[in-house]
């Protein structure tokens, strides 16, 4: 019997409170690290005491994985999503590696522009790069079942490369792509002061692009993009 109403110290409104904490929180995490976040700044910033992340997650480390399951799972949903789709639409033939690799890749690049998906990108990076303690077990849950279903798509559609070669390709990729999530705001200041910045879909097609030509070099010469060989 859940008996948690009856706590003293239980905010009054439920779903509100632990709401707020997981907004600061995700804010914080995602620009600081696990480790660079206390509890008594996260309390500070919501507007509550510790009573309330105790009442709401039991620890500090389970607030932290709540935190980074509740955007993480629905963007992997939309990933696996977006890879059944093009499965589907291909049949028994391959599926061509730029479809693949934009279901890959969208739900990361590819945002309404607010500050959710900032977080969102934030914590991607962070997840990529191991860059909390407790990202890999996370990371692993999480992330690694969909990765096999992206190697078996890009395998599929890739059928003259070897299963290292495969894993190397996919690797690659998604580096490139944690890599432009990074440094995004850096290349940005690259570019001269009168060249509009390129929009997310544009830098999601261009990655694609970069990403087929990647493939294709692993391939020697396979022309991937149609899923077969140049010249036949």
């Amino acid at each position: 019997m859940d008996t948690r109403n009856d706590d003293p110290l239980a905010p009054t409104d439920d779903a509100s409170a632990k709401a707020t904490l997981l907004d600061h929180a995700e804010a914080l995490f995602a620009t600081h690290g696990y480790d660079g976040v206390s509890l008594r700044e996260l309390t500070r910033e919501a507007g509550t005491n510790l009573a309330s992340v105790n009442y709401h997650f039991g620890s500090k480390e389970k607030l932290f994985e709540e935190v980074v399951l509740r955007r993480v799972r629905p963007m992997n949903e939309r990933r696996v999503a977006a890879l059944q789709k093009v499965m589907e639409e291909a049949g028994h033939e391959a599926p061509p590696l730029a479809k693949v690799l934009e279901a890959f890749a969208r739900s990361c690049v590819v945002g309404s522009g607010n500050a959710q998906r900032e977080s969102l990108r934030r914590m991607a990076v962070r997840m990529f790069m191991d860059a909390d303690p407790l990202m890999k077990p996370i990371f692993e849950r999480e992330f690694i079942p969909v990765a096999r279903q992206f190697l078996a798509a890009v395998a599929k559609a890739c059928p003259q490369l070897s299963h290292r070669q495969v894993e190397s390709g996919l690797m690659f990729f998604a580096g490139a792509m944690i890599n432009l999530l990074a440094a995004e705001k850096k290349l940005a200041a690259l570019l001269p002061s009168n060249e509009p910045r390129p929009s997310d879909e544009e830098m999601l097609q261009r990655l694609v692009r970069f990403g087929v030509a990647g493939f294709a070099g692993l391939g020697a010469g396979a022309d991937l993009s149609l899923g077969t060989k140049s010249g036949t």
